[in-house]
């Protein structure tokens, strides 16, 4: 591929990218060149090999995120390592950091469970804005577990624990606080989604046949730990949140948080009954 400048190079690349390709070619070409984005408007002169971009456009153009290609992205402000084999943090989940933060106000080293965790993105947020908060990241996917050590790794307050939401957790003390945004795509559903999500893992998607079926080992296993007055918020699908209440729930004060799209998205139970006198170990 010929030298060029750089922002023909970022011309060439946009041209050949469809939806936000304006965007992804600027990314793209930060990433391929070391450049930030101030940099990037500012050296526009610069010689540059299109070749060092060339491989990431194709990629992308072939519907490869471009969160993979980056290798990172951003969440709640803070950069998380993303690639292959995990679910990519999305901005609707940023709604369970917002309620979380709101929720442990005034409490002192809270025990907050953050369940599915993949990236970290939920739990290590919070961990990260209440340093004195105990936060436990569950995963159970040996793709998704390295990413999700590299973001803790320097996140003193957070223990990443790998195992599996469906089954009784060994919990040493009650929990003020349980996160959650599990599968819940309707495995029906999956092969209908876009190009782009399906190099997703399927098992961060796959929620089962109706998309609910990590929300009952949710409420049988983990709801429970939950101290008196604790809560559990979960993030769900479009139209899943009333089911979700009164099919699991039900009984229990509950709320709905909706997205910056009013999209119910997030739904809250409130324990307000003690938790078992012993707890699983």
């Amino acid at each position: 591929m010929p030298v060029t400048t750089l922002r023909q190079a970022v011309l060439w690349a946009q041209s050949r990218l469809n939806e936000n390709a304006r965007f992804d070619a600027a990314q793209l070409a930060c990433h391929a060149y070391g450049l930030n984005m101030t940099q990037l408007r500012l050296r526009g002169e610069l010689p540059v090999d299109t070749q060092q971009l060339d491989s990431l456009v194709a990629r992308r153009a072939a519907g490869e995120p471009l969160q993979y290609l980056l290798g990172q992205w951003e969440f709640y402000g803070l950069p998380f390592a993303v690639g292959p084999g995990v679910l990519i943090p999305r901005p609707e989940t940023e709604l369970l950091v917002d309620f979380a933060l709101r929720c442990l106000e005034g409490q002192e080293r809270p025990c907050v469970w953050d369940l599915c965790a993949g990236s970290g993105c939920v739990g290590l947020s919070v961990a990260r804005r209440r340093p004195d908060a105990r936060v436990f990241l569950l995963e159970l996917s040996d793709k998704a577990t390295p990413y999700l050590q590299k973001n803790a790794a320097n996140c003193p307050n957070a223990r990443v624990v790998q195992g599996d939401v469906f089954d009784k957790p060994a919990a040493a003390e009650p929990i003020q606080l349980i996160l959650s945004n599990p599968p819940y795509v309707p495995s029906g559903e999956i092969d209908g989604l876009s190009a782009e999500v399906r190099h997703e893992p399927r098992e961060a998607l796959d929620g089962g046949p109706d998309g609910l079926r990590f929300y009952q080992a949710l409420r049988e296993n983990w709801f429970p730990l939950l101290a008196a007055g604790g809560a559990m918020a979960m993030e769900c699908g479009e139209g899943q949140s009333q089911r979700l209440a009164r099919q699991y729930f039900q009984g229990f004060a509950a709320q709905t948080l909706r997205d910056h799209n009013g999209i119910e998205r997030v739904v809250v139970v409130t324990r307000h009954q003690a938790p078992p006198n012993r707890l699983p170990q």
